[in-house]
């Protein structure tokens, strides 16, 4: 009969690689998107990602130094619609001014860490039958202790290999969505420049105007004071000249 010893150091068998076995891809795209329309591209977007029963796991808003709208999606869609999902980017309201694919084959790795998980599950199942049959205290604390250590070895493997398992199932998305500004050269460019220059300093010159509001309303009252004073004194001058 094997003993504790014979047991802990069985190995996982050689996983080697044959004609039928079943790559395990993982995949990444990253796609930068200009569009005319930045609302109806960003929920086309979106409603790609839906269709394909893809997950968005971030998505950000924001204004880029050259006053550019601007969005990214991270996102997984399902290994089995990326390709089409890719071709139907194409049609999204814009143009794609980049994509970049990424592939990387992790079938080794995934047959090891499959078979080294199956070999652990096979060493659990005998330390069991083994403790099943014990009947000194020291050997079954011994046998539990060692059982112990394999389950939390199994845990961390079955934590691996469901992660591969995602990577491979689910493909990441990268995508920048950019609606570039009103072009100002050209001579249409500078009109456009110059009426919106123009409509800022209005609007600066308004907001100046309007923080004055405490000193505006306290001349008019001194202006209407001594309109009012003025009035009286003719009234006055005209009375002592009657007189």
């Amino acid at each position: 009969p094997k003993t504790l010893s014979d047991i802990s150091l069985a190995k996982a068998p050689n996983s080697t690689l044959s004609d039928s076995t079943s790559r395990k891809l993982t995949k990444e795209a990253t796609i930068s998107f200009q569009t005319k329309d930045f609302k109806s591209a960003c929920a086309e977007i979106r409603n790609l990602i839906t269709k394909h029963q893809g997950l968005i796991n971030k998505e950000s808003n924001y204004v880029q130094e050259n006053k550019d709208l601007a969005a990214s999606f991270d996102a997984r869609i399902p290994a089995k619609s990326f390709n089409l999902f890719l071709q139907e980017m194409e049609s999204v309201n814009g143009k794609i001014v980049d994509k970049q694919i990424n592939i990387e084959d992790i079938t080794a790795d995934y047959l090891d860490v499959e078979a080294r998980l199956k070999s652990k599950k096979e060493l659990e199942a005998r330390y069991i039958q083994i403790l099943a049959k014990a009947t000194k205290v020291t050997e079954m604390l011994e046998i539990e202790k060692q059982l112990n250590d394999q389950r939390t070895e199994i845990e961390s493997v079955e934590g691996r290999f469901k992660f591969m398992q995602h990577e491979v199932a689910n493909n990441l998305v990268h995508i920048t969505i950019t609606e570039p500004k009103i072009a100002t050269s050209g001579f249409f460019g500078k009109v456009f420049k110059a009426l919106s220059t123009g409509w800022s300093i209005l609007l600066d010159f308004l907001i100046a105007v309007l923080s004055l509001w405490p000193f505006i309303i306290l001349g008019a009252g001194v202006w209407f004071f001594l309109r009012k004073y003025r009035i009286k004194q003719k009234e006055k001058m005209k009375i002592l000249m009657g007189q």
